[in-house]
C-alpha cells in the first residue's frame, strides 16, 4: 500500500471511530483530502483508482484557468453609439422601410404593413405553416374543424401584405373566428365577422385573461387582418387606446417628509448621500434617472438667480433653476464630492439610466407600500411647476421636452381654480399686456382712439336720418 492510499485508509478509519454528528462535519474538516474514500459496506478499504469516463457535468481541467477575457474587456474601450444607432441597432435586424425606421418603431410594429402596399408572394414555406397549424389551446379538435378552412382562407390573402411569419396571427384569428361562429352566432362571413365594431368589443370584454396591453396588441393585429381582407379596410377613424397607462399619482407632502426619514436612515454616509441626491435633484429638478447619473459638481452653480443645475447628458441638454426649497441641498451634495466627479455613486465603474432604480431597490428602512423611483419624483416637480404658474413654452424647455404628448395624464393631478379666481387671473393678465403695449406704442394708440371715435359718430349720424 503506497502513501497517497494509507492516508486514505486513515481518513476512513478516522472517521469510523468517531460519533455519528462528527462523522458528518470531518468532510467539512478536511475538505478535498476527505474526498479520497470511500465507505463500501461495514468495512473500510481503499478506493481504487478511477478509470471510466468523466461525467458530462464535470468541469474541464482549465473550466477555472483565468483566460484574460476580463481583463481584454476592460481595456477595450467600449464606442458610444448614438441613441438611434442603438436603437436600430437592437430592434432592426432586417431591412426596414424609411418611414418605420424613422419614427424608431420596434420590430413587431415594423412587420405590419401599410395597407396599400404590393403584396409579397406566398412561400412555399409560409402556405405549408398555414395548413399544418393546429391550435394547441385556443380552439379545442372539434371547433377547429369547422372553422379551419375559413381561417386558411384568411391567413393566405392577408399574410402576404406582411413579413411576419403566419404564426404571428394565426393563433389570435382562429380563436377569435371561433368566439364568432359558437359565442355570437354569426356565420363564417368576412364582412360580418371582421367588422370594426365587434373586434373593439371582442378585445375589450371578451379576453379576460389579457392585460391591458395585450388588449390592444390581439385588438391591433384582428384590425389589420380587416384592412387588408376588407376592401376599403375597416378603421375609418381613430379607436381609444387600450394599453394606456395612467400617469403615477405625484407624492404627497407626507410622503415627502418620509423619503427624506428615508435617505437620513440608511447605514453608511455614502448611501445617505446617495438617497439625498436623488431627492434632491429628483424632488427639485426633475432629473431623469440617465440625467443624475451624469450629473457632475460643476454642474450645480449658485448664481444671484438661485442654484442652476446645467444638464449635459441624457437627451436634452439644458438649464434648470432648483426649487427653493431644495437648493441648499442641491449646494451640499455637490461639495461633498470632488473636483470633475459625478454626484451620485462617483466611484461607480459605468454610468447608466438603471443606476438609480438598482441602488434605491436596495436600501434599508424603505417606506412600505411606497414606490421610490425618479419618475415618480419628476412627476411630482411637473406638477409643483405648472401649479406656479409657469408658462407652457418655459416648462417644456426647463423638463426636457419637445411637445405636450403624455402631459394630458398629468392633469387631473393640478390644483383646479376657482370660477373668481380664473376670471380675476384672466383680467389681470390682459389687463397688464393691454397697459405695456400702450405705453410702448403711445403715438398709435392715440391714432387708433380717434379712428374708433369717427367711426362711432358716423353710425349715430347714419341711425339719426334714418
Amino acid at each position: 500500500m503506497n502513501a497517497r492510499e494509507l492516508s486514505r485508509y486513515e481518513v476512513t478509519q478516522l472517521r469510523c471511530g468517531l460519533p455519528g454528528p462528527w462523522q458528518d462535519l470531518l468532510p467539512l474538516m478536511l475538505a478535498a483530502v476527505s474526498e479520497n474514500y470511500v465507505l463500501v459496506g461495514e468495512a473500510t478499504r481503499p478506493s481504487p483508482p478511477f478509470t471510466g469516463l468523466g461525467s458530462l457535468f464535470t468541469p474541464s481541467p482549465g473550466a477555472g484557468a483565468d483566460t484574460g477575457l476580463r481583463q481584454r474587456r476592460a481595456s477595450t474601450p467600449n464606442p458610444t453609439w448614438a441613441f438611434q444607432k442603438r436603437r436600430e441597432a437592437r430592434f432592426y435586424a432586417a431591412p426596414r422601410s424609411a418611414p418605420y425606421r424613422r419614427y424608431g418603431l420596434p420590430m413587431a410594429m415594423d412587420r405590419w404593413s401599410v395597407m396599400g402596399e404590393t403584396p409579397r408572394g406566398l412561400s412555399d414555406e409560409d402556405r405549408q405553416t398555414i395548413h399544418r397549424y393546429q391550435p394547441r389551446t385556443a380552439v379545442s379538435a372539434e371547433h377547429w374543424a369547422v372553422i379551419r378552412d375559413f381561417v386558411i382562407e384568411v391567413m393566405e390573402e392577408t399574410i402576404v401584405y406582411s413579413i411576419a411569419t403566419p404564426d404571428t396571427y394565426m393563433a389570435a384569428v382562429a380563436r377569435y373566428v371561433d368566439w364568432c361562429r359558437r359565442v355570437m352566432g354569426l356565420a363564417l362571413n368576412r364582412e360580418e365577422i371582421f367588422d370594426r365594431d365587434l373586434i373593439a368589443y371582442y378585445a375589450m370584454s371578451a379576453t379576460e385573461h389579457l392585460n391591458r396591453n395585450a388588449k390592444g396588441s390581439l385588438r391591433s393585429r384582428l384590425l389589420w387582418v380587416g384592412d387588408h381582407l376588407i376592401p376599403g379596410g375597416i378603421r375609418p377613424r381613430t379607436m381609444e387606446r387600450l394599453g394606456r397607462v395612467p400617469a403615477t399619482a405625484p407624492y404627497r407632502s407626507d410622503e415627502v417628509s418620509g423619503l427624506k426619514m428615508w435617505a437620513a436612515a440608511q447605514g453608511t454616509a455614502y448611501m445617505r448621500h446617495a438617497c439625498w441626491t436623488g431627492l434632491t435633484f429628483g424632488l427639485g429638478a426633475g432629473l431623469t434617472s440617465l440625467e443624475l447619473a451624469h450629473l457632475r459638481r460643476e454642474d450645480v452653480q449658485e448664481t444671484e438667480h438661485g442654484v442652476i443645475i446645467t444638464i449635459t447628458g441624457g437627451r436634452s441638454p439644458r438649464e434648470v433653476a432648483m426649487l427653493a426649497e431644495w437648493e441648499d441641498y442641491a449646494l451640499v451634495l455637490a461639495r461633498c464630492v470632488g473636483p470633475g466627479a459625478h454626484i451620485f455613486k462617483p466611484d461607480a465603474p459605468e454610468r447608466s439610466g438603471a443606476m438609480a432604480g438598482y441602488t434605491y431597490r436596495r436600501t434599508k428602512a424603505r417606506p412600505e407600500g411606497m414606490q421610490i423611483n425618479l419618475a415618480r419624483m419628476r412627476i411630482t416637480w411637473m406638477i409643483r411647476v405648472l401649479n406656479a404658474g409657469c408658462p407652457v413654452p418655459v416648462f417644456l424647455k426647463v423638463a426636457g421636452l419637445n411637445t405636450m404628448t403624455g402631459l394630458e395624464k398629468i392633469i387631473p393631478y393640478l390644483d383646479d381654480a376657482t370660477a373668481e379666481e380664473s376670471a380675476a387671473l384672466l383680467r389681470d393678465y390682459d389687463a397688464k399686456r393691454k397697459a405695456r403695449f400702450r405705453q410702448e406704442n403711445a403715438e398709435y394708440c392715440k391714432t387708433m382712439r380717434r379712428e374708433r371715435r369717427k367711426v362711432r359718430e358716423s353710425f349715430a349720424e347714419q341711425v339719426s336720418q334714418r
